[in-house]
């Protein structure tokens, strides 16, 4: 009796013990591939699966993407392979920039980046046609660039407690439907775009 207690107890241990190193284990992707290099950055900040797709064919059709709160201080070129994506999330993390690369997004609508320390825009992102939301809320941008008069399809922007003094002449080419520039103590608008802001149907310019 004794030795077949035994001999169940050793095939419970080991199968604990397979159980546990399964589950432990880090995967180990092939960095030589561009989705390897995406999934293993993954990996390391704590992107779970469920957000982040491990398997190409569900990564490659993936439409929403939310990788808020983990702490990023980069947005790898390889997301920007993704071009299946409309919404990519990125809020409360430490961005300090953008990849030139984010033009490759070509069918992304809406782009939220609130709550990071970006001091600049990639002219690569005027590429995106197609957005019409767009989020820079409480981040250190001191300028917005002229281009921004190329996203002809936004309807809402976001720059929010920043640290703007002024506005492109030309933003006001955008048909918006929302605008938010509160926050911004030392902005100054011209006549021109005072004029403009009085038919935008929601806009936020209080200072804090």
């Amino acid at each position: 009796m004794g030795g077949v207690f035994g001999t169940i107890t050793a095939i419970a241990i080991i199968a604990l013990g397979y159980f546990l190193f399964v589950k432990m284990a880090k995967p180990i992707y092939n960095l030589d591939e561009w989705t390897g290099r995406l999934w293993q950055w993954a990996e390391e900040n704590g992107i779970g699966r469920r957000k982040l797709p491990r398997y190409e064919e569900s990564l490659t059709v993936l439409t929403k993407l939310d990788i808020s709160f983990h702490k990023l201080t980069d947005i790898p070129n390889e997301l920007c392979n993704i071009v299946s994506i409309t919404q990519l999330i990125a809020d409360d993390n430490k961005l300090v920039s953008l990849p030139k690369e984010i033009n490759n997004l070509v069918n992304l609508t809406e782009l939220s980046l609130t709550g990071n320390f970006l001091t600049d825009i990639p002219q690569e992102l005027f590429e995106l046609k197609k957005l019409q939301k767009l989020s820079f809320w409480d981040n250190k941008l001191a300028v917005i660039p002229k281009e921004i008069e190329n996203l002809t399809n936004l309807k809402e922007i976001n720059l929010s407690n920043n640290c703007l003094t002024s506005l492109p002449d030309k933003i006001t080419n955008l048909k918006l439907d929302s605008l938010f520039i509160g926050g911004n103590p030392n902005l100054v608008l011209t006549a021109k775009q005072e004029e403009w802001i009085k038919n935008i149907k929601k806009c936020d310019r209080t200072l804090t």
